[in-house]
Formats: C-alpha cells, sequence, structure tokens
C-alpha cells in the first residue's frame, strides 16, 4: 500500500469545507439538486484515506494484521460509522429537505455515494502496494 501522507488527507479536508463552505453560503444544496452527490463522494474518498492512514500506522506497530479483508473491512465500516452519523446530524438539525425522492430514498441514496467515494480510496491505496 501506498504511504498516505498528512498532506493528502490535509488537502482532501480542505476541498472539502472550501466546497461545502461555498455551498453553505450560495445554498448550493437547495438550488443544485445534484450537489450534495460530489461532496458525499469527496466525503467518502476523505473518510477511506483517514482510515486507511489509521490502518497502515496500527499495521506498521504491529496492532492488527495486514491483509486486504481486514482493510476493507475498516473502510466500509468507517464510513457507515461517520456517513451515518452525518446522516444523524442532518435529521436533528433539521436539514433533511430533499427536491427529488424521499427522504429515506435521499439517505440511502447518500450513504451509496460515501460508500463508492471509500471504495475508490480504497481501490487507489489497496491497489497500489509497495
Amino acid at each position: 500500500m501506498d504511504r498516505i501522507s498528512l498532506k493528502t488527507i490535509l488537502y482532501l479536508s480542505l476541498a472539502l469545507a472550501f466546497f461545502h463552505g461555498l455551498a453553505t453560503y450560495y445554498n448550493l444544496y437547495f438550488f443544485i439538486w445534484w450537489f450534495d452527490i460530489p461532496m458525499h463522494l469527496l466525503g467518502g474518498v476523505l473518510v477511506g484515506t483517514i482510515a486507511l492512514f489509521f490502518y497502515r500506522f496500527f499495521c506498521l506497530k504491529g496492532m492488527i494484521k495486514e491483509d486486504e479483508h481486514t482493510a476493507w473491512t475498516l473502510l466500509i465500516a468507517s464510513i457507515l460509522f461517520v456517513g451515518g452519523a452525518w446522516e444523524l446530524f442532518e435529521y436533528a438539525k433539521g436539514i433533511t429537505f430533499n427536491t427529488i425522492g424521499s427522504y429515506r430514498l435521499d439517505v440511502l441514496k447518500d450513504l451509496a455515494v460515501d460508500i463508492l467515494g471509500v471504495v475508490f480510496s480504497g481501490v487507489y491505496y489497496l491497489s497500489n502496494k509497495k
């Protein structure tokens, strides 16, 4: 697996924060129905990258076994936890509006896109073993 730098995590975090800030300021989530899709995808990539950073750290310390099954389990568990927490946050804050379909469909779509983002980071980092 390629080494994941903190610089990569920082750049992904800044990109997500920048675009979320723009979207919030200009109400893009409300006016552009699909705008949350790339945001969830980027969030999934970020969560996957962070999870793999910690996975690699714990493998190097000998705290967990390095194998692909463990890595994928960690990736999926991480995104379900973070994505689920985000959806609960949205529900608690009353920002669950959607312009297409039902709320439940929107949550499923958001979690599916989150998972797709984590799969992108997993495929990228786990397929580039060095």
